[in-house]
């Protein structure tokens, strides 16, 4: 009897196992991924993030770093346009629901060319923000100056999609 019962749970384990194995397998086919010789690290990106940030639009996308058998998400805001905002806060509208997210000035990136200004942010993915973005049926970001200045963006549904699926993908790779 305990044999049997073993057996079974062996089994379960085994394929359990086996399906995780093929849910990464479908997650990392919609992924593109770099390498980092540098740093040693392999950066997934849903297929749908753009490669170059795109023209007056909102750059959102989670990236997953892996080194060794050690992953992690980042998070990525940032958008593209005529005027420079310098902000210095974050302002997601969820639902209806107001979030602030002070940002780190240190990592702020700023570029321009001729015609538009890049402002950007790479921060730890926070699952709490991350989850609820992604599973909200409106949000949207203020990059927001605390001088009077913002711009404002509307987070697609393929932007929710690409977040919740490099999500999963960091759940199964870190447990």
């Amino acid at each position: 009897m305990m044999k049997k019962f073993a057996l079974g749970i062996v089994s379960i384990l085994l394929f359990v196992g086996v399906a995780r194995g093929a849910e990464i397998d479908n997650l990392r086919a919609r992924m593109r991924s770099i390498v980092d010789e540098t740093q040693g690290t392999r950066w997934f990106y849903d297929k749908t993030t753009p490669v170059n940030p795109p023209r007056n639009a909102l750059s959102l996308f989670l990236s997953l770093g892996q080194r060794g058998g050690h992953a992690w998400p980042s998070f990525t805001v940032g958008f593209s346009g005529k005027g420079k905002i310098f902000f210095e806060a974050l302002v997601f509208s969820i639902d209806g629901e107001r979030i602030v997210v002070p940002v780190d000035l240190d990592r702020v990136v700023r570029d321009s060319d001729y015609a538009n200004v890049w402002e950007s942010i790479t921060m730890p993915g926070e699952e709490w923000l991350i989850k609820k973005i992604y599973g909200s049926k409106d949000a949207s970001v203020r990059f927001d100056s605390g001088m009077g200045y913002y711009v404002d963006f509307a987070v697609s549904r393929q932007q929710k999609d690409a977040l919740r699926r490099v999500w999963r993908l960091y759940e199964l790779m870190s447990h």
